[in-house]
């Protein structure tokens, strides 16, 4: 059965609309903290840190304290930020897509796990991003992919049926939470892969912009 044309397009951020380095992130922080890399992702990554952030249950200046004190390390939180957020490069061709949906009309939103300090810099450094009509971000609705409650607000946020939103994301539990809450989702592959899916569901772009 062929799924009904989408009102509404959300894209995941890392990975689809831009690369997103863990591994970069932990070596960066390493560097100009002195502390281990195997130990900044067991603090990050291997606890309830990271996710917390991206819950927004701490800000960016919590977030960075409880690095000091898990670690001891003395990085300042300029530094801290820097090392932690500038871990994202352009997905061109993702990103020319966007461009050609956005000019022929389509409503577009990004739907991501994220937090504060990264979607800052990441407005700042790549403002086609701060485009997008509508933004359902974990830190900013208190929950993350694959909850129920992220695609629930999502869909609210855009106003249409659950059945009318297309969802891409990179990871299959974010795909398969939005299929569960009714969405349209698929898993993000490639870019020309994505424009099939799109037209595989009549979602067009032939009068826009190259």
């Amino acid at each position: 059965m062929t799924p009904a044309t989408p009102q509404f397009l959300y894209f995941d951020l890392g990975n689809v609309l831009l690369h997103f380095d863990p591994v970069r992130l932990s070596r960066q922080i390493s560097a100009r903290s002195q502390v281990d890399a195997q130990r900044i992702r067991q603090v990050l990554f291997e606890t309830d840190l990271y996710e917390r952030y991206e819950h927004g249950r701490i800000n960016s200046v919590e977030f960075h304290a409880r690095f000091l004190d898990s670690t001891g390390a003395s990085i300042d939180y300029d530094t801290f930020q820097s090392a932690a957020c500038d871990v994202f490069e352009r997905i061109d061709a993702s990103l020319r897509l966007v461009e050609k949906l956005r000019a022929a009309g389509h409503r577009l939103g990004i739907l991501s796990n994220t937090n504060e300090g990264h979607w800052r810099f990441i407005t700042e450094r790549y403002p086609e991003v701060a485009q997008f009509e509508l933004f359902a971000l974990s830190y900013r609705l208190g929950t993350m992919k694959p909850q129920r409650a992220i695609y629930d607000a999502a869909r609210n946020m855009a106003g249409v049926d659950a059945a009318r939103v297309f969802f891409v994301d990179d990871r299959q539990e974010n795909v398969d939470g939005a299929l569960a809450a009714g969405l349209d989702a698929v898993m993000f592959v490639d870019t020309p892969q994505l424009e099939r899916d799109l037209l595989a569901r009549g979602v067009n772009w032939d009068n826009s912009a190259a």
